[in-house]
């Protein structure tokens, strides 16, 4: 009995250590379990929180732009599922460390239950069974002896398990300290850390080994936002655009070209000298360039019996020619023949020019961007595609992944940065008309883009410069900050040359922009610090200048003339700018005392100061004494009178001038031009402006009506009392009758203008007698005539109104008014009432319309009436016209030195004009009476 008690008090011992072992086994692995979830998941956050406060925010909202229905905390909580933690790097986390040891403590607990899985169940049983049979000292005494033997067996049993309790209870309590001690794990967990890692990512939640092997959600939302601004680039981009109109360039030069060899005569190979002897017969049957390569060299040697070696050569250099022309192609834009290719290429053209130079330059950085975005993602996923992954590559490969990311957030901040400013959201206009009509009122721009595109230019300079003078004057630094034109190589040419040497007679042709090179001039002194500029010009484009600075430029324009003049002249003197004044009023201006220098003087018109006599003249050129630089404008240098060519180069260049008039006899035509070559220099349309269209001058004839003959016959038998006066009446006597013939002509013409939509100007000397009273016959004109008794604003705000209006079509000019530098390229049909004295004055009046920008062929009327005044004026401005070319237009100016026309001449011309008339009337009434002698 004894035995058994004390057997029993050693039983209850180890019962109470099992019992304790097992319960703290038991405890134990949902607790290491916990705690490597719980280590888990704060480490998850902490990383996410790190990785997610991370990103830019422009990347961030960039980035989820296409989830953007989802709540912030949504698309927060879907990343921070799909987030992949790297628990495993040199050096080795903490908190890694910490759960391979939670791990290895769960694994341990589980591999030793599981290796005495066995003995810890009968175990169990045995102390339960001992329980249920150990009564206590007095029950025992009642129990039988099968009873007492099992109990007896069931003691030795725990007996002999008696070391492995203790065993048990050991190692309890050792994994109970190490999980509350967290000592990190001993054993190289380098070598085990794949098995580790795994163990360790089943923690997270959701969980799935797909999930993995799958790229970060981010990073690959990421990638597709990039390449989705990559295909908005290539789609809506500028190099797209531009690319477009490029290939409808190259179709419209190709339509071009076959229109162009279609009509080109094979006179060209070799213009059918020794080179091609044998090509006369194909030129006499008309052959063009494509007959002649549509035919095969046996073909041509049947057909004009030439040998094949010829026929051969032939066929060659055709193909070169036609080669050739289709390189220098240039489609032609008129407005009336736009097809629908050549508007949607003017939409494109325009479109790109207006593109915003600093969305261009966006664009070109952020393609950049894109691509070093790319690189740098393709190296990262080169390195590892997976943050999983990640924590099995080496320690150099590492911190360069990680720096791989870093550096894909940086691209794609500066590229979103970027995109915040580009224009991917505009487009060209698709309003065909009104792209039609933009090009209608913008001519002048299209064409200059159209120049530029094309690469060609029929001629920048002047063939009468020299070479040497050429290269000078490109090599010319020219500074255009600030300049609001996109200027034609020939008006660059022209500004260059005006800078380069400092005092020049411009006499480019009317219509070609000389008021743009000027404004160039004073743009590129004022950016260099030469801030005073002057021009004069006449009054009744005084306002065009001032508009014209305003749209070409950033300079400051003031206005020297009436009450406000000396408070614009103070303003100009404080910011510097343009000042601007008519002749009139250089008198008060050489009068101040407080002048600064004048680094730029400009003479618009500056045929107005040919006599040097006038008080004009005198006063201008006090002004140019103390100009740097001296710039005289006038597409009409000579007038009547050829010497007043040098008037004006004796106020811009008295020494020059006193060497050509020394020595005028004794120069050739070469050395003339070699003379003037720095001071003076013209370019005509024609060998500038490619795009100019046609321009047909059409004479309209038509007789006086009875009471017109009536007036005109009175007229001439008057002029022996009134004298020339009697011209006046003569010039307008068939307008007098409201049946004239010339006012049908006017109206069928405005009628038939207006059915094309097409606009008017109608010149004329006469205001009140002419002009008035086709305001009040032509339902469709400007009420307002465009006359000198306007002012110089009046004028233009009165050609802005017409060009505007949508229902009329014609403006009624006074000549001497309208035809003056005045831009109204709206209109293409141009109506002479009669005959002028002067060569330019109709030159002028038609290169108000005749000019850069117009974009519809130009069609001149002329109405004269026979029997009449005007046949005599007509040969006369015929002949005048001879000198003017001669010199202006040639400069050949030998012979023309030696002729001289005044004002007195013209009082000459007139006189003989009467004669003439008189005798044309004393003819016609001596025929009607059957007294005309043969």
């Amino acid at each position: 009995m004894e035995i058994l008690r004390m057997r029993g008090k050693e039983l209850n011992e180890l019962t109470e250590e099992f019992m304790l072992a097992e319960s703290k086994m038991n405890d134990l692995l949902p607790k290491v379990k916990f705690a490597t979830q719980k280590l888990v998941r704060q480490y998850k956050e902490q990383s996410f929180s790190e990785w997610y406060g991370s990103i830019p925010k422009n990347v961030y909202d960039a980035t989820i732009d296409n989830i953007t229905t989802l709540s912030t905390k949504v698309i927060e909580t879907r990343l921070y599922k799909s987030f992949i933690p790297i628990f495993y790097f040199r050096p080795v986390p903490k908190a890694t460390a910490q759960l391979f040891k939670l791990i290895q403590i769960r694994l341990q607990i589980e591999q030793y239950k599981e290796e005495h899985q066995e003995a810890i169940f009968r175990l169990e049983k045995t102390f339960q069974k001992i329980d249920q049979n150990n009564l206590g000292a007095i029950a025992n005494m009642f129990q039988s002896r099968d009873q007492r033997m099992a109990l007896r067996e069931q003691i030795g049993f725990i007996s002999d398990y008696q070391g492995f309790i203790e065993d048990f209870s050991a190692h309890a309590e050792f994994w109970e300290n190490e999980v509350k001690q967290r000592i990190p794990i001993r054993e190289n967990v380098h070598k085990s850390r794949s098995f580790y890692l795994l163990e360790i990512y089943k923690n997270l939640h959701p969980f799935s080994e797909t999930m993995l092997k799958q790229p970060e959600m981010f990073a690959h939302l990421l990638k597709s936002q990039v390449e989705k601004l990559k295909e908005d680039l290539q789609q809506s981009g500028y190099d797209h655009w531009h690319q477009e109109m490029l290939s409808l360039w190259n179709k419209l030069k190709h339509e071009q070209a076959q229109k162009d060899i279609s009509v080109y005569s094979i006179s060209l190979l070799g213009n059918g000298k020794a080179d091609f002897p044998n090509i006369k017969a194909m030129i006499d049957d008309g052959l063009t360039l494509n007959d002649l390569i549509a035919l095969t060299p046996q073909e041509l040697k049947e057909q004009y019996q030439l040998p094949l070696a010829d026929t051969q050569k032939i066929n060659y250099e055709a193909k070169a020619v036609i080669t050739k022309l289709s390189k220098q192609a240039v489609p032609k834009f008129n407005a009336d023949e736009l097809s629908f290719d050549k508007l949607q290429f003017l939409a494109l053209l325009k479109f790109c020019n207006e593109y915003p130079q600093g969305s261009i330059s966006g664009e070109q950085q952020a393609t950049k961007l894109i691509e070093q975005f790319n690189d740098d993602y393709r190296n990262m996923i080169n390195i590892c595609p997976t943050n999983f992954e990640a924590n099995f590559i080496g320690k150099d490969k590492y911190d360069k992944w990680i720096a791989l990311h870093d550096y894909i957030y940086q691209d794609a901040q500066n590229l979103f940065d970027i995109r915040e400013k580009l224009s991917l959201d505009r487009s060209p206009e698709n309003n065909l008309e009104a792209v039609k009509q933009d090009f209608i009122q913008n001519g002048a721009l299209y064409f200059t883009l159209i120049e530029k595109l094309s690469g060609q230019s029929a001629s920048y300079a002047t063939a009468t410069l020299p070479k040497a003078i050429v290269e000078q004057v490109l090599s010319y630094p020219l500074v255009t900050k600030n300049l609001l034109v996109k200027m034609r190589r020939y008006q660059d040419f022209g500004t260059k040359y005006i800078l380069s040497y400092r005092n020049v007679l411009l006499g480019d042709e009317m219509g070609l922009g000389k008021t743009i090179q000027a404004i160039a001039v004073a743009n590129h002194l004022y950016q260099i610090g030469q801030r005073y500029a002057i021009v004069v010009c006449p009054l009744s484009i005084l306002e065009n200048w001032k508009s014209e600075i305003h749209k070409w430029s950033k300079l400051s324009a003031y206005t020297y003339r009436g009450t406000k003049r000396d408070k614009e002249y103070d303003a100009w003197l404080n910011n510097g700018g343009i000042l601007l004044t008519n002749y009139e009023q250089c008198f008060h201006l050489v009068k101040k005392q407080d002048k600064p220098s004048i680094d730029l003087l400009v003479v618009d018109e500056a045929h107005y100061i040919k006599n040097p006599e006038t008080n004009r003249a005198k006063h201008v050129k006090e002004l140019a004494n103390i100009a740097e630089y001296k710039l005289f404008m006038s597409g009409t240098p000579l007038e009547n009178n050829l010497v007043e060519m040098m008037q004006l180069i004796d106020i811009l260049n008295p020494t020059l001038s006193k060497q050509i008039r020394k020595d005028q006899n004794r120069l050739t035509i070469e050395q003339f031009k070699e003379r003037l070559a720095t001071v003076y220099l013209r370019r005509k349309r024609k060998e500038v402006l490619q795009e100019l269209p046609k321009m047909s001058i059409i004479e309209r004839w038509s007789s006086f009506t009875d009471e017109e003959q009536k007036f005109y016959d009175k007229c001439v038998d008057e002029a022996s009392v009134s004298g020339l006066g009697a011209l006046v009446k003569m010039r307008r006597a068939a307008f007098i009758d409201d049946e004239s013939e010339k006012i049908a002509q006017i109206r069928e013409i405005a009628q038939e203008a207006q059915d094309m939509n097409r606009k008017v100007i109608v010149f004329s000397f006469f205001k009140n007698s002419v002009l008035k009273k086709l305001s009040m016959l032509l339902p469709t004109s400007m009420e307002e005539v465009l006359s000198g008794d306007l002012s110089s604003a009046n004028r233009q705000k009165l050609i802005d109104k017409f060009n505007q209006s949508t229902t009329s079509n014609v403006l009624l000019a006074q000549i001497e008014a309208g035809g003056v530098g005045l831009n109204i390229q709206t209109a293409n049909i141009v109506i002479l009432c009669e005959p002028q004295w002067k060569p330019s004055t109709e030159q002028q009046a038609i290169s108000r319309v005749y000019r850069m920008g117009q974009t519809r062929d130009v069609i001149v009327y002329r109405l004269l009436t026979k029997d009449s005044i005007d046949e005599s004026m007509v040969d006369l401005i015929d002949i005048k016209q001879d000198i003017f070319d001669t010199y202006a237009n040639d400069s050949a100016l030998q012979d023309a030195f030696k002729k001289h026309e005044s004002d007195e001449a013209i009082k000459e011309k007139q006189k003989k004009i009467l004669e003439i008339e008189k005798k044309r009337l004393k003819f016609l009434k001596n025929k009607k009476s059957g007294h005309v002698h043969e």
